[in-house]
């Protein structure tokens, strides 16, 4: 996404027009992340939630940190000598925190190493788009939005992108 189009974006969601999906594309060096994370923090800030200023603010400080509690992270995981059974984004969320913090343009490569894969695949299973699917329908802890970033959706596995796409396609 181009900063035109992000700067587009961003114009429409603080006039409270929000979709419920958008669909972010790039690589590391187009710093991919670091436009979703822009996005955000704009859709936190919009008069479409009717938070009042110092809620929205709160909400935004907390996502710098990558810590707000309505902002839910995926992105392909797979077992370690760390996780040996079932592993999830969760597990990983102290990693993606210090990878993000540090240089939000990673590669799928960094990741991997950062997370101890070796010479496996990460990917994104069924378990992890139920739990979207269950936390989607929950109310906001913050009493604003839900959002949910997945980062390389394309390591979601076939069973786990039909579950979200039926979440998607519900109104």
């Amino acid at each position: 996404m181009s900063q035109v189009e992000l700067n587009n974006v961003k114009k429409a969601v603080g006039q409270g027009k929000v979709a419920n999906t958008y669909l972010i594309l790039g690589n590391a060096q187009s710093d991919a992340i670091g436009s979703a994370l822009s996005l955000v923090e704009a859709i936190l800030k919009s008069p479409a939630w009717g938070q009042e200023i110092a809620q929205q603010q709160l909400s935004v400080e907390r996502l710098k940190g990558l810590a707000n509690a309505d902002i839910h992270y995926y992105y392909p995981v797979n077992t370690t000598p760390e996780f040996k059974k079932s592993p999830s984004s969760s597990d990983f969320i102290n990693h993606w925190r210090e990878m993000v913090l540090n240089d939000s343009r990673i590669s799928i490569t960094d990741w991997y190493k950062k997370i101890g894969l070796g010479n496996k695949q990460g990917a994104i299973n069924k378990d992890e788009a139920e739990k979207i699917s269950k936390l989607a329908h929950l109310k906001s802890y913050e009493g604003g939005v839900k959002i949910f970033v997945i980062w390389m959706a394309e390591k979601m596995n076939l069973t786990a992108s039909n579950k979200l796409l039926k979440l998607l396609e519900e109104p």
